[in-house]
């Protein structure tokens, strides 16, 4: 797959050393992970920096952590603060799942991997499943005690003026590591997520590889993919580097966006698109300079794993 334009990549430097040469690359709020389902990605920590960046629309999803209601004042479990054993069990390095639910509802396939130093998740459609190395300070109050396998963990229904029939179970899987499964919209909501939790089982990691590189430390990285009308399979990649997120995609609709004013894109050979956002606070976004910079410093090293897309994992 060819590298970004060599004369392309001359112009980004000069624009980073001297924006007052000419309007920088349009700016984007990339759709790359306009499939991806954001909902459930907000309890990942980073990757809440991620999709809010790299989805098109505010509400596609993020594990919504806290769309099943925030918690109260006193009630369910705050956030831990006490030394776990967590890291002798699960490395939140960054890059690799060491999970798997042994149940799925037939048929389900996986479409989404992400790797945060903060959480690991999977989706399958309408199944999402996540691991976190702290205790959920989401949890609501009124959430019921449920039945885990041999344990006991939080579920609750969503708001059912936005996610009719889903719903979410948050459990201690292992000693320091929190699991999470959410599923959406179907009338068996809860018992196909007690039954997929219940199935967690620990793997020899899966590795989260980027078919790129990014001339910064990159601590979380997320694949996205589906298969469109007609068979095309388009995909979005991204990486969570320190005040930004890099995303590479084969998407067309992420050609010809409307710009926005922290974030930049630029069109690559081989019918991708590169974006580079700031994911810092509002005030602290990361100048246009670092941002073209960044894109200046991503190669290309070859296509995308996506050999996992597509399979169902339980026959």
């Amino acid at each position: 797959m060819p590298e970004l334009d060599e004369i392309l990549r001359a112009e980004l430097h000069a624009r980073a050393q001297d924006v007052s040469t000419g309007p920088a690359p349009d700016v984007i709020r990339t759709s790359a992970h306009r499939f991806a389902r954001r909902r459930w990605m907000a309890t990942a920590g980073s990757a809440v920096a991620v999709v809010a960046v790299v989805a098109a629309g505010a509400g596609v999803a993020t594990v919504a952590g806290r769309a099943g209601g925030q918690q109260q004042p006193g009630s369910g479990p705050g956030p831990s603060t006490e030394p776990t054993l967590a890291q002798n069990l699960v490395a939140f390095d960054g890059r690799s799942i060491p999970y798997t639910p042994r149940w799925l509802p037939p048929g389900s396939t996986e479409k989404i991997r992400a790797a945060q130093t903060t959480a690991v998740s999977r989706n399958f459609g309408s199944v999402d499943t996540s691991l976190e190395p702290v205790r959920p300070d989401y949890i609501p109050g009124d959430a019921e005690r449920v039945p885990v396998g041999d344990r006991l963990g939080y579920g609750w229904a969503l708001p059912t003026n936005m996610y009719r029939n889903s719903y979410r179970v948050r459990w201690l899987w292992r000693d320091g590591v929190w699991g999470g499964v959410t599923v959406w919209k179907r009338a068996d909501a809860k018992s196909v997520a007690l039954r997929v939790a219940a199935s967690f089982a620990p793997i020899r990691p899966i590795q989260v590889e980027l078919p790129f590189s990014v001339g910064a430390p990159v601590s979380g990285r997320m694949i996205s993919v589906e298969r469109r009308p007609g068979g095309a399979v388009v995909w979005g990649i991204s990486a969570d580097v320190p005040g930004a997120t890099v995303v590479v995609t084969n998407d067309p609709l992420a050609r010809g966006v409307p710009a926005r004013p922290s974030s930049v894109v630029t069109h690559l050979s081989g019918g991708l698109t590169l974006g580079v956002a700031s994911t810092a606070e509002k005030g602290h976004e990361l100048p246009r300079a670092a941002l073209l910079r960044l894109a200046a410093s991503v190669r290309i090293t070859g296509p995308p794993d996506l050999a996992w897309f597509g399979t169902v994992l339980v026959k």
